[in-house]
């Protein structure tokens, strides 16, 4: 869970990232006003005021020169925060509007599968991930929500979106128990990603489909879940249906290779990535991976024959479904 200390600072951070005209607005603001407060207790202290002096007092030609400056000093700061007030209320309002064309728009949508998806992604895009997550469970359970849209949905929380991309609004970011509870779904789901009717037609949470895209805070135990949802997916459909007689799939290939080699990366999870993937791997014949090696320079170097030397080192399910990717697919 993430710490309560910890999450004002994760809203401020988000908020600059937003809003980084307010933002530097807001820094000049509070420079001027703190140069216009020491201009006062410097004025102040040399004047008397206090009792005693801090030097000689300012003569008559001095105090025009001094209340010009503050006066100045003070109608630009005044200026700024009314103009930082407008901004503020601008945005606040444009975001109001957008929200009332969103909702308009998904009234105007019969009922079913397209408004689902359409109030998740809203509920996600206005910075409620918690709300988008509670939605979609019981939505994909009850086949509201088709997999495209779960997915997505999913891939965003697991990306961390709401925090990182200006594109959303100001609100939560994914805190990790929604992180996790994601990765959770994702799994109980991950046997029914495929199309059987079409080869190679499948759904999966697309930072994890292009590299080992994990993003910031994503806890080691969502990136098991999320590896054995890779297995799942994998073991949902024969060998033949995956690659055809082409070489070695791509995925979810290419992702365990990824995560595996990810310097940044927990020992676990990487570990549990390289016995997934040296099950897979020694699944085709020889001229299949001398393929893949020619595209992949140095996967062999993390493969393991024997899946033994894994024991203790990846998590235990990560293993179980590598021994059943190597004996039985």
């Amino acid at each position: 869970m993430t710490s309560a200390a910890g999450r004002p600072v994760r809203r401020l951070t988000g908020w600059v990232r937003r809003n980084p005209v307010q933002s530097l607005a807001f820094i000049v603001l509070t420079a001027i006003t703190f140069g216009m407060m020491w201009m006062a207790v410097a004025l102040a202290l040399r004047t008397g005021l206090f009792g005693f002096s801090a030097g000689s007092p300012p003569t008559s030609q001095d105090l025009p020169t001094f209340a010009t400056f503050i006066g100045g000093g003070l109608a630009t700061a005044a200026t700024m925060f009314g103009a930082l007030l407008t901004a503020e209320h601008n945005a606040r309002e444009r975001k109001r509007l957008d929200f009332e064309t969103i909702t308009k728009s998904l009234e105007a949508i019969p009922p079913g599968k397209q408004r689902v998806a359409g109030v998740l992604a809203t509920a996600l895009l206005l910075g409620q991930p918690r709300i988008a997550i509670r939605m979609l469970e019981p939505a994909w359970k009850a086949d509201e929500v088709d997999n495209a849209t779960a997915t997505w949905i999913i891939d965003e929380i697991l990306g961390n979106g709401t925090a990182d991309r200006p594109a959303h609004s100001d609100g939560e970011s994914s805190d990790r128990a929604t992180i996790k509870e994601a990765s959770i779904i994702l799994l109980q789901h991950a046997k029914s990603l495929t199309n059987h009717a079409s080869r190679g037609d499948y759904e999966f949470a697309g930072h994890f489909m292009d590299g080992w895209e994990a993003g910031r805070g994503v806890p080691p135990e969502a990136k098991y879940f999320v590896l054995q949802a890779m297995a799942d997916v994998l073991l949902s459909e024969s060998p033949d249906w995956w690659s055809d007689g082409r070489g070695l799939p791509s995925f979810p290939l290419d992702a365990w290779l990824d995560c595996a080699r990810r310097p940044d990366e927990d020992s676990r999870v990487k570990n549990s990535a390289a016995a997934l993937f040296s099950a897979l791997y020694s699944r085709f014949s020889s001229g299949d991976q001398d393929r893949y090696e020619q595209t992949h320079p140095g996967a062999r170097g993390i493969v393991e024959n024997d899946l033994t030397a894994f024991d203790g080192k990846a998590e235990h399910e990560c293993l179980v479904l590598a021994r059943k990717i190597k004996t039985t697919w």
